[in-house]
């Protein structure tokens, strides 16, 4: 599947510089996943099981992006790889005192490590690439191994509450008496 232009955009940091860059041609290739386990599985009335495993895929892309003062340019390709992903998360809802609660009571995550590459024409293309893939697969090894941490989920759950929380229960719509 190819997509023209996704970015094509000029940044400001003001007083500083001007970045502009644009990314076009993106093509997704090799995507597949193992469909003998079901994406969501409903068990009973609260409880829900999201999983897939052996998903792999890639995205290239051109990009380009200059700096004004130009201290900064590059022109090229970028690559990414994924080579296998495996998740499973399974959890229930309860409302209690009207408000949603969310229970995740197992993650599972195993990942092989990703490539990111910037194939460009300027030497900042080959730091970026190994300071974003080192850096990613690193936060990667901590994911799969706070995935396998019990008192991990502890923590996730607040988040995941708090976060649900912030969402408010009604929206009203401006100069009417409706709300969503």
């Amino acid at each position: 599947m190819k997509v023209p232009a996704i970015i094509n955009k000029t940044v400001s940091v003001p007083n500083m510089m001007n970045v502009t860059m644009n990314l076009t041609d993106f093509e997704m290739s090799n995507w597949s996943l193992d469909n003998s386990r079901k994406l969501m599985n409903l068990v009973g009335n609260d409880h829900a099981i999201f999983s897939f495993k052996d998903f792999t895929g890639g995205i290239k892309a051109n990009y380009m992006f200059i700096t004004d003062p130009p201290l900064f340019a590059d022109i090229g390709q970028i690559n990414f790889q994924n080579p296998n992903t495996t998740f499973s998360v399974n959890g229930f809802s309860d409302e209690i005192d009207g408000e949603i609660r969310m229970n995740i009571e197992n993650i599972s995550l195993d990942m092989d490590p990703f490539t990111l590459h910037f194939d460009g024409i300027s030497d900042t293309s080959d730091v970026v690439s190994r300071f974003i893939t080192f850096s990613g697969n690193i936060i990667r090894d901590r994911m799969v191994s706070l995935s396998k941490y019990p008192k991990a989920l502890d923590k996730l759950n607040h988040v995941i509450n708090a976060v649900i929380d912030i969402i408010p229960d009604e929206i009203d719509m401006p100069a009417t008496d409706l709300y969503i």
